[in-house]
């Protein structure tokens, strides 16, 4: 998540790093503004904090920017189509496929690498979708969504989706470590007490090459199209439309990386579900993806999706949640 110097709403594009907050990668920073918000809201002084930009966000690793709200102003909702490409892997953007048009996947539980990784090969269980090399660099800024015309042949299924960015870039290294190391050295913050140290473990983040990364994800029970509180079971015979709402995000695509577009169902690493081994048939034409874009650029027009390699799937490299300020 993004933070916010005024100490409003703070709901919005992430930190690089996994679980973590300020506290771990801007310390001095965000210590000196929690003072200043309590300084106003508790002691009543006039210091400034409620007119400073509401939001800080984290562009790369170690570098932020600020802004006066979230999603960045300007912001505008984009429906990208969905195009069968060459059957193999579909596009985003230009006229997508004529309503009528389906492809379909089975259920086969991958895991995120397996579902994400070498995007131009047929994988059983997914559905691909890039778009052309950006000629320009391009900002998401909100919280995207698919909305996806489905027929399935089980009562439900979990479907997933994840937008991912295909091209090389040093980035956070997203692991078992949250992409944070804790260092041997502390800093203390207050005064200690006999039964609350005030001193906490430095930390760092660690970054690495890599030629993609998923950028945000979404889950729906499909039974739960309609509300998240009563479930609808599917029939078989029905075409359905359903939205797949993703997680809020920011981050800028640079010019000639490829956005992808991933489909999945079952989730082992993020959710848990029964309901397996559906087979969901998608409607492309009636299909889409909803782009919250930032700036004049948008996606280009594509007919047949690139050739994106990347690095095989290691499907051992099973993401884990765990605190960094705990590792010794």
């Amino acid at each position: 998540m993004t933070t916010t110097a005024s100490g409003r709403s703070a709901t919005t594009g992430p930190l690089r790093a996994g679980h973590e907050d300020p506290f771990d990668v801007r310390r001095a920073w965000w210590v000196d503004s929690l003072h200043r918000w309590f300084d106003y809201w508790l002691q009543g002084l006039r210091n400034g904090v409620m007119d400073e930009p509401r939001v800080d966000l984290e562009t790369t690793a170690g570098t932020s920017t600020t802004q006066r709200d979230w999603p960045a102003p300007g912001t505008r909702s984009v429906r990208v189509a969905l195009g069968a490409g060459n059957g193999v892997t579909g596009t985003l953007g230009g006229r997508g496929a004529r309503p009528g048009r389906e492809q379909a996947y089975v259920d086969e539980s991958l895991t995120e690498a397996e579902l994400v990784a070498e995007p131009s090969t047929a994988t059983a269980g997914r559905l691909v979708f890039l778009s052309g090399a950006l000629a320009a660099p391009v900002r998401i800024s909100g919280s995207p969504s698919v909305r996806l015309r489905v027929r399935v042949d089980r009562p439900t299924t979990e479907l997933t989706a994840r937008l991912v960015d295909y091209g090389t870039a040093e980035r956070i290294r997203y692991d078992s470590s949250e992409g944070v190391r804790t260092l041997s050295t502390e800093s203390c913050w207050g005064a200690t007490t006999p039964v609350d140290d005030a001193c906490y473990r430095d930390t760092e983040e660690i970054t690495e090459v890599s030629d993609h990364a998923v950028l945000t994800r979404g889950w729906l029970d499909a039974a739960h199209h309609r509300s998240l509180r009563l479930s609808t079971p599917l029939r078989p015979d029905r075409w359905y439309t359903v939205t797949v709402p993703l997680n809020a995000y920011d981050a800028v695509l640079p010019a000639g990386h490829v956005l992808g577009l991933v489909l999945g169902q079952s989730d082992p690493e993020f959710t848990e579900t029964d309901d397996r081994d559906a087979t969901v048939r998608v409607d492309l034409g009636r299909s889409e993806l909803i782009l919250p874009l930032a700036g004049r650029a948008g996606l280009p027009a594509v007919d047949v999706a690139p050739r994106v390699v990347t690095a095989p799937a290691d499907p051992s490299a099973a993401r884990t949640t765990r605190d960094a300020r705990q590792v010794p």
